[in-house]
């Protein structure tokens, strides 16, 4: 690989962190759970069994990372994935398995 193919020493930090915090199973399914339409953390809670605190907590690693963000609905927040991109990387890495 050339040099200048590299990405920049910032870029591969953040993308080593990108793939760290995606590497954690609970992350993936809370993932795979926000992938169709927005969700609720009740909602999600749910659909991927881990207790309440555990996916607020999860949530809130995602979205320091730009991988979910939140929208309110009156006095509900709902999780979806940041981008479209996200879901790409979903279906690229299942389909990799």
């Amino acid at each position: 690989m050339e040099k200048n193919k590299i990405p920049s020493e910032m870029e591969i930090m953040k993308m080593s962190l990108f793939m760290k915090v995606m590497s954690d199973s609970t992350r993936v399914k809370i993932l795979f759970a926000i992938k169709s339409k927005p969700k609720s953390v009740n909602e999600i809670v749910d659909l991927v069994g881990a207790t309440q605190s555990a996916v607020s907590h999860q949530l809130s690693i995602m979205r320091g990372v730009n991988i979910v963000e939140t929208q309110r609905d009156g006095n509900k927040i709902y999780y979806s994935l940041a981008d479209s991109q996200i879901s790409k990387i979903l279906d690229i890495v299942k389909s990799h398995i």
